[in-house]
């Protein structure tokens, strides 16, 4: 039980959490970092030299692992 500056509480002090609103940001989150790591290498496309698209297109394999690893595995869910 909390303890209110000597008085009794008023109501619960442990209110209910959902999970999912903190996966969805925390999913928010990464895909936001991932766009802002992704879009400077595919605006420089054209003028990359083929070490430097290599290491795009390897970021972008990496990502789509790791989304296609997640989808098979379950963690999220697509359709239900």
């Amino acid at each position: 039980m909390s303890y209110e500056c000597g008085f009794e509480p008023f109501t619960d002090a442990r209110k209910p959490f959902y999970i999912n609103f903190y996966n969805i940001g925390l999913i928010f989150l990464l895909f936001d970092v991932e766009l802002m790591l992704l879009l400077p290498g595919v605006y420089s496309l054209s003028i990359l030299t083929p070490e430097g698209s290599g290491w795009l297109f390897f970021f972008i394999f990496i990502l789509m692992f790791g989304y296609l690893y997640e989808l098979i595995t379950g963690a999220i869910q697509i359709l239900r």
